[in-house]
């Protein structure tokens, strides 16, 4: 009978199905990524966690699902809460904005630098590397603003550097999921004169690139 029920709601439901079933495997790499890599066979869009747009568990919207910042490496449940409880006094600006008021307890360097690779602060539109590089000067931010009211400390400038190459982001991308959520070392061969393993009965007794 649940086997029934679960084939219903997998078919007529599909996002819902999927998005609930990444939350039940929140911790486990290798469950969460096929579950994305079925959503994507059926073309549901997964966009990445964000510090100012997910929430709790996935987020569920139009054929699409905003993934919850607990499946990020070093975030985990405990920062994740943090950061909500102090988003709900309000959106974070910027960069020296969102350190500057989660820094301590459960949110650390490394849990920002894993934010940062999984790109869940691209709302700053700053790439990678930028934020990567002013780090140290955030933190030191954020320790004073821990003794003295915000208004009363200037935010330091941010000093903006080149984005990391291709295979550079693929990697840390790679270290802060476990897996590849966006690219992957093969994307680089997707091309319309390429053919896909997919299309070989469409291409029998042609000559093709693959």
């Amino acid at each position: 009978l649940i086997g029934y029920q679960m084939a219903y709601l997998k078919t007529y439901y599909p996002v819902y199905f999927i998005a609930n079933l990444i939350n039940m495997s929140i911790g486990s790499e290798i469950k969460v990524k096929e579950y994305i890599d079925e959503a994507k066979q059926r073309n549901i869009l997964i966009l990445k966690p964000d510090i100012n747009l997910s929430i709790n568990d996935c987020k569920v919207g139009t054929n699409k699902i905003r993934l919850p910042m607990a499946i990020i490496k070093n975030v985990g449940v405990n920062a994740q809460k943090e950061i909500l409880e102090e988003r709900e006094k309000g959106e974070y600006k910027d960069f020296f904005d969102f350190v500057g008021r989660v820094y301590g307890k459960s949110v650390t360097k490394k849990t920002i630098e894993c934010l940062i690779d999984a790109d869940a602060l691209s709302s700053f539109n700053y790439n990678h590397q930028t934020l990567a590089n002013n780090i140290e000067n955030a933190l030191r931010y954020a320790e004073l603003a821990n003794s003295l009211d915000l208004d009363l400390i200037e935010k330091p400038v941010m000093e903006e550097m080149i984005e990391y190459d291709a295979n550079t982001l693929m990697q840390r991308e790679l270290n802060c999921y476990g897996f590849y959520l966006s690219n992957h070392p093969a994307s680089k061969y997707q091309a319309k004169d390429i053919m896909k393993l997919n299309q070989v009965r469409d291409n029998f007794d042609k000559f093709v690139k693959c």
